[in-house]
Protein backbone atom coordinates (compact mmCIF):
# COMPACT_ATOMS: atom_id res chain seq x y z
CA UNK A 1 0.00 0.00 0.00
CA UNK A 2 1.54 3.21 -0.84
CA UNK A 3 0.62 6.76 0.89
CA UNK A 4 0.43 9.83 -1.43
CA UNK A 5 0.77 13.24 0.23
CA UNK A 6 -0.59 15.86 -1.22
CA UNK A 7 -1.26 19.87 -0.61
CA UNK A 8 -2.30 22.35 -3.15
CA UNK A 9 -1.78 26.30 -3.55
CA UNK A 10 -4.86 27.46 -5.63
CA UNK A 11 -6.14 31.14 -7.04
CA UNK A 12 -8.88 32.85 -7.38
CA UNK A 13 -10.86 32.66 -10.89
CA UNK A 14 -8.08 34.30 -13.15
CA UNK A 15 -10.09 33.67 -16.48
CA UNK A 16 -11.40 37.14 -15.36
CA UNK A 17 -10.37 39.62 -17.61
CA UNK A 18 -9.60 43.07 -16.68
CA UNK A 19 -11.86 44.29 -18.92
CA UNK A 20 -14.63 42.25 -17.04
CA UNK A 21 -13.03 43.69 -14.03
CA UNK A 22 -13.38 47.34 -15.01
CA UNK A 23 -17.04 46.21 -16.11
CA UNK A 24 -17.50 45.24 -12.81
CA UNK A 25 -16.61 48.81 -11.38
CA UNK A 26 -18.64 50.43 -14.04
CA UNK A 27 -21.73 48.44 -12.72
CA UNK A 28 -20.67 49.43 -8.99
CA UNK A 29 -20.37 53.46 -10.19
CA UNK A 30 -23.82 53.24 -11.64
CA UNK A 31 -25.32 52.21 -8.31
CA UNK A 32 -23.79 55.06 -6.67
CA UNK A 33 -26.79 56.33 -4.44
CA UNK A 34 -28.32 59.87 -5.97
CA UNK A 35 -27.83 61.49 -2.65
CA UNK A 36 -24.47 61.35 -2.56
CA UNK A 37 -22.97 64.58 -4.46
CA UNK A 38 -19.51 65.19 -3.24
CA UNK A 39 -16.62 63.25 -5.72
CA UNK A 40 -14.97 62.02 -2.00
CA UNK A 41 -17.94 60.84 -0.35
CA UNK A 42 -18.57 58.89 -4.18
CA UNK A 43 -14.58 57.37 -4.51
CA UNK A 44 -15.21 56.59 -0.97
CA UNK A 45 -18.16 54.44 -1.87
CA UNK A 46 -17.09 52.83 -4.63
CA UNK A 47 -13.82 52.21 -3.14
CA UNK A 48 -15.49 50.13 -0.48
CA UNK A 49 -17.62 48.50 -2.90
CA UNK A 50 -14.76 47.16 -4.85
CA UNK A 51 -13.16 46.01 -1.85
CA UNK A 52 -15.87 44.34 -1.07
CA UNK A 53 -16.10 42.46 -4.47
CA UNK A 54 -12.27 42.08 -4.76
CA UNK A 55 -12.17 40.10 -1.54
CA UNK A 56 -15.30 37.98 -2.85
CA UNK A 57 -13.42 36.88 -5.55
CA UNK A 58 -10.11 36.63 -3.79
CA UNK A 59 -11.90 33.64 -1.46
CA UNK A 60 -13.15 31.89 -4.50
CA UNK A 61 -9.48 30.42 -4.20
CA UNK A 62 -10.99 28.05 -1.38
CA UNK A 63 -14.18 27.34 -3.75
CA UNK A 64 -14.20 23.88 -4.79
CA UNK A 65 -15.17 24.79 -8.40
CA UNK A 66 -13.96 28.38 -8.10
CA UNK A 67 -10.59 27.83 -7.68
CA UNK A 68 -7.58 27.48 -9.87
CA UNK A 69 -5.19 25.18 -9.46
CA UNK A 70 -1.53 26.68 -8.80
CA UNK A 71 0.56 24.12 -7.12
CA UNK A 72 0.69 20.64 -6.60
CA UNK A 73 3.24 19.11 -3.85
CA UNK A 74 3.48 15.66 -3.72
CA UNK A 75 5.49 13.03 -2.24
CA UNK A 76 4.95 8.91 -2.39
CA UNK A 77 5.91 7.17 0.73
CA UNK A 78 9.41 8.13 1.66
CA UNK A 79 10.35 9.69 -1.46
CA UNK A 80 11.30 13.48 -1.77
CA UNK A 81 8.60 16.14 -1.55
CA UNK A 82 8.51 17.68 -5.18
CA UNK A 83 6.17 20.30 -6.80
CA UNK A 84 5.11 21.29 -10.07
CA UNK A 85 2.93 24.44 -10.90
CA UNK A 86 1.53 26.89 -13.39
CA UNK A 87 2.47 30.38 -13.55
CA UNK A 88 -1.04 31.22 -15.63
CA UNK A 89 1.08 33.80 -18.04
CA UNK A 90 -0.97 37.06 -18.10
CA UNK A 91 -0.44 37.82 -21.56
CA UNK A 92 -3.27 34.64 -22.06
CA UNK A 93 -1.27 32.56 -24.70
CA UNK A 94 -2.85 29.72 -23.59
CA UNK A 95 -6.32 29.85 -21.50
CA UNK A 96 -6.45 29.43 -18.05
CA UNK A 97 -8.59 25.77 -18.69
CA UNK A 98 -5.54 24.65 -20.73
CA UNK A 99 -2.82 25.80 -18.40
CA UNK A 100 -4.85 24.52 -15.50
CA UNK A 101 -5.53 20.93 -17.40
CA UNK A 102 -1.90 20.64 -18.48
CA UNK A 103 -0.99 21.15 -14.98
CA UNK A 104 -3.18 18.14 -13.89
CA UNK A 105 -2.66 16.07 -16.26
CA UNK A 106 1.34 16.05 -15.99
CA UNK A 107 -0.12 15.50 -11.80
CA UNK A 108 -1.48 11.89 -12.82
CA UNK A 109 0.84 10.87 -15.75
CA UNK A 110 4.09 11.46 -13.22
CA UNK A 111 2.54 9.77 -10.20
CA UNK A 112 1.48 6.53 -12.61
CA UNK A 113 5.15 6.71 -13.52
CA UNK A 114 6.36 6.52 -10.14
CA UNK A 115 4.01 4.00 -9.02
CA UNK A 116 4.81 2.09 -12.53
CA UNK A 117 1.70 1.45 -13.70
CA UNK A 118 -2.02 2.83 -13.72
CA UNK A 119 -3.68 4.91 -10.26
CA UNK A 120 -6.20 1.92 -10.48
CA UNK A 121 -3.58 -0.80 -10.59
CA UNK A 122 -1.83 0.13 -7.69
CA UNK A 123 -2.56 -0.26 -3.76
CA UNK A 124 -2.66 3.52 -2.59
CA UNK A 125 -3.87 6.49 -0.14
CA UNK A 126 -4.37 9.42 -1.00
CA UNK A 127 -3.53 11.70 2.19
CA UNK A 128 -4.24 15.73 2.68
CA UNK A 129 -5.08 18.06 5.39
CA UNK A 130 -8.62 19.13 5.33
CA UNK A 131 -8.24 16.94 2.12
CA UNK A 132 -12.15 15.29 2.42
CA UNK A 133 -13.46 19.31 1.85
CA UNK A 134 -10.76 20.87 -0.34
CA UNK A 135 -7.80 18.94 -2.07
CA UNK A 136 -9.96 16.00 -2.68
CA UNK A 137 -12.84 17.51 -4.41
CA UNK A 138 -10.56 20.23 -6.08
CA UNK A 139 -8.82 17.66 -7.60
CA UNK A 140 -10.99 15.48 -8.35
CA UNK A 141 -13.63 17.63 -10.34
CA UNK A 142 -10.42 18.81 -12.04
CA UNK A 143 -9.75 15.92 -13.44
CA UNK A 144 -13.34 14.93 -14.47
CA UNK A 145 -13.32 18.24 -16.29
CA UNK A 146 -10.26 17.70 -18.13
CA UNK A 147 -10.70 14.00 -18.44
CA UNK A 148 -8.12 12.61 -16.58
CA UNK A 149 -10.30 9.76 -15.88
CA UNK A 150 -7.39 7.11 -13.72
CA UNK A 151 -7.45 10.29 -11.23
CA UNK A 152 -10.54 11.26 -11.25
CA UNK A 153 -11.42 7.37 -9.97
CA UNK A 154 -8.96 7.62 -7.61
CA UNK A 155 -9.68 10.50 -5.55
CA UNK A 156 -12.69 10.00 -2.81
CA UNK A 157 -15.99 11.22 -3.65
CA UNK A 158 -16.95 11.55 0.09
CA UNK A 159 -14.97 12.26 3.02
CA UNK A 160 -15.29 8.54 3.95
CA UNK A 161 -14.33 6.97 1.40
CA UNK A 162 -11.50 4.10 1.18
CA UNK A 163 -8.12 5.45 -0.52
CA UNK A 164 -8.31 8.31 1.35
CA UNK A 165 -6.85 9.84 4.55
CA UNK A 166 -7.87 13.40 6.01
CA UNK A 167 -5.59 14.08 8.86
CA UNK A 168 -7.62 17.09 9.69
CA UNK A 169 -10.78 14.52 10.18
CA UNK A 170 -8.35 11.66 12.12
CA UNK A 171 -7.39 14.24 14.22
CA UNK A 172 -10.56 14.74 15.51
CA UNK A 173 -11.57 18.26 13.39
CA UNK A 174 -14.71 19.43 12.53
CA UNK A 175 -13.87 18.44 8.98
CA UNK A 176 -15.20 22.15 7.04
CA UNK A 177 -12.29 24.18 5.54
CA UNK A 178 -11.26 26.92 8.00
CA UNK A 179 -13.12 25.31 10.46
CA UNK A 180 -10.75 22.54 12.90
CA UNK A 181 -7.29 22.20 13.76
CA UNK A 182 -5.04 23.90 11.05
CA UNK A 183 -2.24 21.71 10.44
CA UNK A 184 0.47 23.27 12.02
CA UNK A 185 -1.72 23.08 15.31
CA UNK A 186 -1.92 19.73 14.43
CA UNK A 187 2.19 19.26 14.51
CA UNK A 188 2.62 21.27 17.73
CA UNK A 189 0.43 18.82 19.59
CA UNK A 190 2.50 15.53 18.16
CA UNK A 191 5.80 17.44 18.11
CA UNK A 192 6.72 17.09 14.68
CA UNK A 193 8.27 19.80 12.62
CA UNK A 194 6.56 22.98 12.23
CA UNK A 195 5.57 25.35 9.45
CA UNK A 196 7.04 28.46 8.43
CA UNK A 197 6.50 31.54 10.75
CA UNK A 198 4.62 34.31 9.01
CA UNK A 199 3.83 32.01 5.81
CA UNK A 200 0.26 31.12 4.65
CA UNK A 201 -1.85 30.00 2.21
CA UNK A 202 -3.83 33.54 2.31
CA UNK A 203 -0.13 34.94 0.83
CA UNK A 204 0.17 32.56 -2.06
CA UNK A 205 -2.06 35.13 -4.33
CA UNK A 206 0.37 37.44 -4.06
CA UNK A 207 3.40 35.43 -4.74
CA UNK A 208 1.74 34.58 -7.67
CA UNK A 209 1.42 38.31 -8.52
CA UNK A 210 5.21 38.68 -8.26
CA UNK A 211 6.17 35.79 -9.86
CA UNK A 212 7.78 33.82 -6.96
CA UNK A 213 6.39 30.94 -8.27
CA UNK A 214 9.53 28.70 -6.80
CA UNK A 215 8.53 30.63 -3.75
CA UNK A 216 4.95 29.05 -3.69
CA UNK A 217 5.99 25.86 -4.24
CA UNK A 218 8.69 26.03 -1.53
CA UNK A 219 6.07 26.80 0.49
CA UNK A 220 3.87 23.71 -0.01
CA UNK A 221 6.16 21.55 -0.51
CA UNK A 222 7.64 22.19 3.51
CA UNK A 223 3.10 21.69 3.66
CA UNK A 224 3.47 17.97 2.81
CA UNK A 225 6.51 16.99 5.05
CA UNK A 226 4.98 18.50 8.08
CA UNK A 227 1.65 16.54 6.57
CA UNK A 228 3.41 13.14 6.15
CA UNK A 229 5.23 13.58 9.51
CA UNK A 230 1.45 14.21 11.05
CA UNK A 231 0.00 11.34 9.37
CA UNK A 232 3.04 9.30 10.76
CA UNK A 233 2.16 10.22 14.12
CA UNK A 234 -1.45 9.50 13.98
CA UNK A 235 -1.21 6.15 12.20
CA UNK A 236 1.71 4.75 14.49
CA UNK A 237 -1.35 2.86 16.89
CA UNK A 238 -2.88 1.98 13.83
CA UNK A 239 -2.52 -1.79 13.08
Amino acid sequence: MHHIYIDLETLPDLAMTPAERAESEASIRARVPKSYKKAETIEKWVGEKMATREAAWLKGSIHSLKARVYVISYAIDDDPVESMWTGYHPDRTASVDEEEGLLVGAFQRTLEARLGAPLHEVPHTFVAHFGATFDFPILRLRAMKYGMHGLARALPSDRWARGADDTALMCGSAGTHGAGFALDECARFFGCQRKTDGMDGSKVYGLWLQGKHEEAAAYCRQDVEVLRDVHRALRMWVR
